[in-house]
């Protein structure tokens, strides 16, 4: 069965040329050549999105829905021994990359309005907020129930946001770490109604992030016993 079941992910990766084949194919049976023939097929269709965006032929949500699919495609061909759905921060980086790279070959838009609220999409403050919204709609949907992947995806989507800004490594630093705090306070406030049982890791994941100086139970948070500030110290 699994003999038929590889040449059947074959026909559709080569005869049928099917994206999502190339992608299973390099993931269950890798070798250099499936898997360079994936990422191939990946950027091919990145050119084929902006060709035709460019042309008029697709609208900006279409634009949007097809680079989210894509950029899925992306995440598992790189992450392979997990779902993309558990990657909502390297979903969110591949999603940016396909509209970059569709703005850099969008010269003469159908609509030049279209033009500017796809370069909206491309702000920095969108791109962050995007990115923050996917890993929050990801940990309520179940996908990072565990606090360490949680963790994970927070200090990453942390230090995304620390790159992208300007200043010194000094300036980076503190973005990244007044962000971690931020993306946190961001996934609680989009909770559902009547979803309960993921705030335990949610918590977790918070406590075992702050820094030392601001947990109580810390000798260098103010409130603690040992502390030179405290009123019993």
């Amino acid at each position: 069965m699994q003999i038929v079941a590889q040449l059947g992910l074959i026909f559709r990766a080569t005869v049928l040329n099917q994206l999502s084949a190339k992608v299973q194919l390099a993931r269950c049976h890798y070798s250099p050549a499936r898997f360079t023939a994936a990422l191939t097929g990946i950027n091919n269709r990145e050119v084929q999105l902006a060709a035709r965006f460019n042309g008029g032929r697709l609208s900006l949500d279409q634009l949007q829905r097809k680079a989210r699919e894509l950029a899925r495609q992306d995440v598992l061909l790189y992450e392979i021994d997990t779902q993309a759905d558990s990657r909502p921060t390297e979903l969110a980086s591949a999603f940016h990359r396909v509209l970059v790279r569709t703005h850099l070959h969008t010269d003469r838009p159908v609509d030049p309005a279209v033009k500017q609220q796809l370069k909206g999409l491309l702000a920095p403050d969108h791109v962050r907020n995007q990115a923050r919204l996917m890993l929050a709609d990801a940990f309520w949907a179940g996908h990072l129930s565990e606090p360490l992947e949680l963790r994970r995806q927070v200090m990453k989507q942390a230090h995304n946001e620390a790159i992208a800004a300007q200043g010194s490594q000094a300036d980076r630093d503190l973005v990244e770490h007044s962000a971690v705090q931020e993306i946190l306070s961001f996934i609680t406030a989009q909770q559902p109604d009547g979803i309960e049982a993921l705030r335990m890791p949610l918590q977790r994941t918070l406590q075992s992030l702050q820094l030392p100086s601001e947990r109580p139970d810390h000798p260098d948070h103010p409130d603690h016993p040992d502390h030179p500030d405290h009123p019993r110290g």
